[in-house]
């Protein structure tokens, strides 16, 4: 087996250091016993289990240390740590393998929606972050972005029309056009700014990955972002559906051609 795909268990010496402050890594579960919870991942080595694990489930069907989830120089991978029950992404049992935004983790009882966000603007914090913001990792897959320095945004290809209408909130009646792949909104240095107050600095993202699929994530919002009036951490979305974030009510239309 490869260095970089080595599984730490034991005594061994584990991978140590904090996430990059432009990625944000999220757990949310689904089902099992503790359904409802949703944890931000802040290192580059995270384990999952039972007992003397950084992230403690409740779940008797899963091992004490059970699974990991690592960020390495070119991806984010989910290890299985010899666990009893084993570990399961997207339906199939896996010892190692890379982890993609919105996939689901299986483990014991417990179902997890992994995802995670590139916000750029998040190492301009302070001087301090923005220096240590850059990232270790070059990559994730084809459809995320540059982490780092020289962070990409591609445009959105002219047929793509990306539009934000206001309903509700102090810029009710504005329209937004999307220019970029992501982008970031919220009330205060971010992509699309909105003059509520209920609205975090930097609150959600609205990605397009492709015509069929667009998503949207909570940026460790104060009050959340609901679409369709649910609550969500990472979530596809589809033109027609209604976004709310703080006191600000928005409809998202897409389609496709000039």
């Amino acid at each position: 087996m490869p260095e970089d795909t080595k599984i730490y268990k034991g005594d061994e010496k584990k991978p140590e250091g904090e996430l990059p402050a432009n990625l944000k890594i999220y757990l949310e579960f689904l089902e099992g016993p503790d359904a409802g919870k949703k944890f931000e991942l802040k290192k580059i080595h995270t384990m999952l289990g039972r007992k003397n694990a950084d992230i403690v489930i409740n779940d008797q069907a899963i091992s004490s240390n059970h699974c990991a989830i690592e960020v390495t120089q070119e991806n984010i991978v989910l290890k299985d740590n010899n666990s009893t029950n084993g570990t399961f992404l997207n339906g199939e049992q896996i010892t190692v393998s890379p982890l993609q935004n919105l996939d689901e983790i299986k483990i014991g009882e417990s179902k997890i929606l992994f995802s995670m966000a590139n916000d750029p603007y998040a190492m301009y914090e302070d001087a301090a972050s923005a220096e240590a913001s850059i990232a270790p990792l070059s990559r994730f897959g084809e459809e995320t972005s540059v982490l780092g320095e020289g962070i990409t945004n591609p445009e959105l290809p002219e047929e793509f029309q990306a539009v934000l209408e206001v309903e509700a909130g102090p810029n009710k009646g504005e329209r937004f056009r999307l220019k970029n792949r992501s982008t970031v909104l919220g009330r205060k240095d971010a992509d699309i700014n909105f003059a509520d107050e209920s609205v975090s600095q930097r609150h959600m993202q609205i990605e397009v990955h492709s015509k069929d699929k667009i998503t949207v994530k909570d940026l460790a919002s104060r009050n959340g972002t609901r679409v369709n009036d649910i609550l969500i951490s990472a979530v596809k979305i589809r033109s027609g559906d209604v976004i709310d974030i703080g006191k600000t009510k928005m409809t998202f239309y897409f389609r496709t051609g000039k």
